[in-house]
């Protein structure tokens, strides 16, 4: 929800998708709105284990802060999770309403390096943007399933898997971050450019997100 008073704006609140697409503005409003929610930082109650497992790869592969991007697989929220909350033809029809969309922004921003938040769950959903999707384990000490090296026509060959960081805590494998990081590092990459990271994210068992370039 947006709530304009709280970044010292007079506009009407945005609870929905119907109430954002009927604002005059719309878009402006919330980029206020992410400005002031600085990533969960400045805000303790809003600093989730997402926003934390997200900035802590960005400062390890990126070495700047603010540095990633991020996006959702899903791009509505319906009561929290779209595969939760919904009916098989329900999450058919989604995915079919943003088929092509999550390709593009990653196209767009041509990232070196992304890192899909969104577990085994969120794989039907993938391969509807990624129809070649091929993951295999990362070493033979972690599953796929835990963190896995995604190739697919459309993605950076730096591009990998795991859970939500949220899942990632409860579990106690929050040092799979750091595995993830060293791997980003040290896989091989363009011969030309700077480097860059995206990174995807949804629910609990999914989320998105990605760093902006560092030069090399």
């Amino acid at each position: 929800m947006y709530n304009p008073s709280e970044v010292g704006e007079l506009d009407d609140p945005i609870e929905n998708f119907w109430e954002f697409s009927r604002a005059k503005h719309g878009v402006g409003a919330m980029s206020n709105l992410y400005r002031w929610y600085a990533l969960g930082r400045v805000h303790p109650r809003l600093n989730s284990p997402f926003w934390r497992g997200f900035r802590a790869i960005d400062s390890a592969i990126n070495g700047a802060q603010d540095a990633a991007l991020w996006t959702n697989v899903f791009k509505v929220n319906v009561n929290g999770s779209v595969m939760k909350n919904c009916k098989a033809a329900e999450v058919a029809a989604l995915q079919r309403a943003q088929k092509g969309l999550l390709a593009e922004e990653i196209a767009i921003l041509n990232p070196d390096v992304v890192v899909f938040f969104s577990g085994p769950r969120y794989e039907a959903s993938l391969r509807c943007e990624f129809p070649d999707m091929r993951i295999s384990p990362l070493s033979r000490r972690v599953p796929a399933s835990a963190v896995g090296v995604v190739r697919a026509a459309g993605l950076p060959v730096r591009t990998i898997r795991t859970y939500h960081p949220e899942y990632l805590q409860r579990s106690r494998q929050l040092g799979l971050l750091s595995v993830i990081s060293r791997w980003a590092e040290l896989c091989p990459q363009p011969a030309i450019g700077a480097s860059q990271t995206h990174a995807v994210n949804q629910h609990p068992d999914s989320e998105i997100g990605a760093p902006k370039p560092r030069r090399r």
